[in-house]
């Protein structure tokens, strides 16, 4: 991750710390910082020789805001780009791609991604108050913030880059109880269905957010709100646990044996990988 880090500012033109800083006192002999000098460089170059040198350019949002990406490493995680790129479009031959409908802010965790394999946080606000900090940080940073994961979602669907579409996931479900109630606003709901397919698993676990982990103080607040379509997979949901307890009560007492608790009230938002997509690296 290090070599990452130094590469990203390598390639952003920030400044990039000493080797001396890198260490608490006492300060490192020379010849062993020299020597770590020439292993840390020795990495670098290798990490650059392995996503190569040939950059190409995405022009994001209205004002289409330049993005210059290593070619092989955006072809490495995205069809879509991989498409654009090698198969003989316009963009091959000028190595120059628009997304106009794309907003910035998503694009920019995206490209994050790209190079550190971690989804970063929205900016910080001037306080500098970390996110988890839920005393002191605005809800509003937290409802974006989510609005951008969900938006960053449905980017990674359109690129076909199923480990960005998991990692999203990971980011939601980890959320904190009050983080989820800006996750479950009938807004979110809203754009989840519109711009995603039937079986898409983000939906499932929206609603399964709703029927395993909200309260029913917060669960009120919604129902009016919500798209017929999305009450319907919810109701739906909640007869699938009904039934699969009513299912599992008869065969318990057709077996006589031992009363344990009923697999049908486990919630499957403990295993965070039943919204995973298959995804090949």
């Amino acid at each position: 991750m290090q070599i990452f880090d130094t590469l990203m500012k390598a390639y952003l033109g920030l400044p990039i710390s000493s080797t001396a800083a890198i260490h608490s006192d006492p300060p490192i002999p020379r010849r062993v910082e020299v020597t770590f000098k020439m292993e840390g460089n020795r990495s670098i170059r290798m990490a650059i020789r392995s996503i190569g040198r040939e950059v190409v350019h995405v022009k994001v949002g209205k004002d289409l805001q330049d993005f210059g990406v290593h070619k092989s490493l955006i072809c490495h995680w995205s069809p879509f780009f991989n498409a654009a790129f090698t198969s003989g479009f316009e963009e091959t031959a000028t190595g120059i791609i628009k997304l106009v409908d794309v907003e910035v802010e998503v694009f920019e965790l995206f490209f994050l991604w790209l190079y550190t394999q971690q989804i970063g946080e929205p900016e910080q606000d001037p306080a500098g108050s970390a996110l988890s900090d839920n005393e002191s940080k605005p809800g509003h940073d937290y409802k974006l913030h989510v609005r951008t994961l969900l938006r960053l979602y449905v980017f990674a669907d359109m690129i076909k880059a199923p480990v960005l579409k998991n990692d999203c996931i990971e980011k939601l479900s980890r959320m904190e109880s009050f983080e989820k109630e800006y996750l479950t606003e009938s807004e979110n709901f809203r754009y989840v269905w519109e711009h995603t397919r039937e079986h898409d698993l983000i939906r499932k676990l929206l609603v399964d957010t709703i029927v395993w982990d909200l309260g029913n103080a917060s669960f009120l607040k919604t129902p009016d709100q919500l798209p017929q379509e999305v009450t319907f997979d919810i109701l739906l949901a909640m007869k699938t646990v009904i039934d699969n307890a009513r299912t599992e009560l008869k065969e318990k007492e057709n077996s006589k044996k031992k009363f344990k608790a009923l697999e049908a009230f486990e919630s499957p938002l403990e295993d965070r990988t039943n919204y995973h997509e298959k995804a090949g690296t």
